[in-house]
């Protein structure tokens, strides 16, 4: 009976569920995840993120693509969660010295966020002592922070001043300069 049509058939049923069982698996397609997916994302969390958890800071904007919580300024695109500027001490997070010059801010970021969630201005104040902070603006589609610059240095205001800031739609508005195009919105000029 070895080798009959029905033994044939099997073996090929058997091959077909393997395969598709192999499938399944290499494309990450498992139950654990799915279960993961519907509890909301439980996640083990440290004693310092439990206490920066404690700090809850409420989000200035609603958006979609962005929110600002527990310190931290996260833009969600098509490269995934992107985090944008955080505050070391609130979020928990260790304060990395690549990040120093952008990406680090203390005390609470000023931001807005422009209609259509295509970009983010956001201004870090780096010293605890001085209302002075450093103005970005964030292209979510680009995926790129680039600084306010004016007359080809790097513009500082004051965290007063950043509060000002706003867009028109898309067009970013800063009080005492003219924005330049939609293209480069950093780009200011008097």
């Amino acid at each position: 009976m070895e080798g009959t049509r029905h033994e044939k058939a099997s073996i090929v049923g058997i091959s077909y569920f393997i395969g598709a069982l192999t499938a399944f698996i290499g494309l990450g397609f498992n139950q654990a995840d799915l279960l993961v997916s519907n509890v909301g994302g439980v996640q083990v969390q440290s004693a310092s993120v439990i206490s920066a958890v404690e700090k809850t800071e409420v989000p200035e904007t609603v958006s979609n693509a962005i929110n600002y919580h527990n310190g931290v300024l996260r833009a969600n695109n098509v490269y995934g969660e992107i985090i944008i500027s955080y505050n070391p001490v609130v979020s928990g997070l260790e304060a990395s010295p690549e990040f120093a010059a952008q990406g680090i801010h203390i005390n609470k970021l000023v931001y807005r966020i422009a209609k259509g969630d295509t970009s983010v201005f956001f201004c870090e104040q780096k010293d605890q002592n001085s209302a002075a902070c450093s103005p970005f603006i964030y292209d979510v589609l680009n995926n790129a922070v680039s600084p306010l610059i004016v007359n080809g240095s790097a513009l500082v205001m004051t965290t007063d001043q950043a509060r000002g800031v706003s867009f028109n739609g898309t067009d970013l508005q800063v009080p005492g300069y003219i924005a330049g195009n939609q293209l480069t919105p950093w780009l200011l000029s008097i």
